[in-house]
């Protein structure tokens, strides 16, 4: 991120880190997973949401995630979308 910014400019896009586990993913613990991440830049959102939104919003992008014993299975994914979607 913070070579895209360089490279882009800050203020041209943003990355949104979406927390799917529903139950625990809480606006607050989302922050508190940032703020131990170290991301502090500008313009990176850390959102949480309902079930039906996080399970859509992972059906359109071609994210898949599974519950396990330890938390979820999932791969790491990054989803580029501009204006147009």
């Amino acid at each position: 991120v913070e070579e895209a910014q360089r490279v882009i400019g800050a203020d041209r896009f943003t990355v949104i880190t979406v927390g799917f586990d529903v139950r625990n993913d809480t606006p607050m613990r989302m922050a508190a997973f940032a703020r131990a991440q170290g991301v502090g830049l500008p313009g990176w959102k850390f959102l949480s949401g309902a079930e039906t939104s996080v399970s859509a919003l992972a059906g359109d992008l071609g994210f898949t995630y599974a519950a396990s014993a330890g938390g979820y299975v999932h791969v790491a994914q990054t989803t580029i979308v501009d204006r147009k979607g």
